[in-house]
């Protein structure tokens, strides 16, 4: 949950300049200080602006509820950081009114407009100018899009004009990868056949196309052992659903990390070890032997997991016993 943390609560609007008297303390903390240094509330922090030598920055503020984090150099739920109240803080909100009239027209449109959902976007109304132009609101002077770019009513913004590639100029984002000098080649099983001496259509088992949005290209993916491409279905599917690679093998099957008897916790599953938390409710994640540096870090937090409710409502608890090990 840690990365979705930041990305929603770490959008700040961007608020008062500040000097910071000692620049040297923007290099010990990776270029964000507390706010209450600032006198701002401890739901604040200041971004420290390199581009002046870390002599001045910008204060900012989080958002959804968290809190500044000084440890972590993020905004975090306030159970992490006890010292702070979010409660007490003073956060800006900022919003525009929606759109009145009915967007897009033949001329105007509204960002963040949704037509096939019935709401109109927020406010200012943009007024194409051209093909490449536009004005915002009430403006008199007209805004042009940068080099090659056209404004687009439908998205209500500037973008480019993309001419689909062939492989991607059919509905839908997925499409069947037969190309074989892009895929890994598939070994059919139990054979004994060198990898040139595979008939190249057998490489459609195992990779498809995924497109890209703008359809100009494409990423070769690779079916998950040991699943093959259905190309009806434009998914990875069990090789007996596809009739043409029901004997292909696309690689080793996939197994979760064995657990061993030197882990710290009182039971293990998929390599790595548990404990209980605060409560029944809750676990933590106490061990991963086989992981090391910044990757053990991230996993092993000494942060609790809450289990979740099930169909009924009925919240779980952890169940630690070694056969079990899971919420239940």
């Amino acid at each position: 949950m840690l990365p979705l943390i930041i990305v929603l609560a770490c959008a700040f609007s961007s608020g008062l300049a500040v000097d910071i008297p000692d620049p040297g303390l923007c290099l010990d903390a990776f270029g964000y200080l507390p706010g209450v240094d600032f006198g701002e509330d401890c739901c604040s922090f200041v971004m420290c602006d390199a581009a002046r030598l870390n002599k001045s920055g910008v204060v900012g503020q989080c958002m959804g509820g968290t809190v500044w984090n000084q440890d972590l150099t993020l905004c975090d739920d306030p159970k992490f950081v006890p010292d702070c109240d979010p409660k007490s803080c003073t956060v800006v909100k900022r919003t525009n009114a929606p759109c009145s009239d009915p967007q897009p027209s033949d001329t105007t449109c509204c960002i963040g407009q949704k037509p096939d959902q019935g709401f109109f976007g927020y406010e200012p109304v943009y007024t194409a100018d051209g093909p490449n132009a536009y004005f915002k609101g009430d403006d008199r002077q007209s805004q042009t899009c940068p080099d090659s770019q056209l404004f687009n009513l439908d998205t209500c913004s500037c973008e480019y004009e993309f001419e689909p590639i062939a492989e991607c100029a059919g509905e839908g984002e997925y499409f069947m990868n037969d190309d074989p000098s892009t895929a890994n080649f598939p070994v059919p099983a139990n054979s004994d056949l060198e990898l040139d001496q595979i008939n190249p259509t057998e490489a459609e088992c195992c990779s498809y196309l995924q497109c890209y949005p703008n359809r100009t290209g494409f990423y070769v993916q690779q079916c998950m052992p040991s699943t093959v491409w259905n190309d009806e279905k434009k998914a990875c599917d069990l090789p007996q659903n596809v009739m043409p690679c029901m004997n292909m093998l696309c690689g080793a099957e996939m197994t979760d990390p064995p657990c061993n008897g030197d882990g710290d916790g009182l039971c293990c599953r998929a390599g790595l070890w548990y404990d209980v938390g605060a409560d029944a409710t809750q676990y933590i994640i106490s061990d991963a032997p086989g992981l090391t540096g910044a990757e053990y870090n991230r996993i092993v937090n000494g942060r609790s997991l809450m289990c979740p409710r099930d169909m009924n409502g009925l919240q779980l608890v952890f169940n630690p016993d070694p056969d079990s090990c899971s919420c239940e």
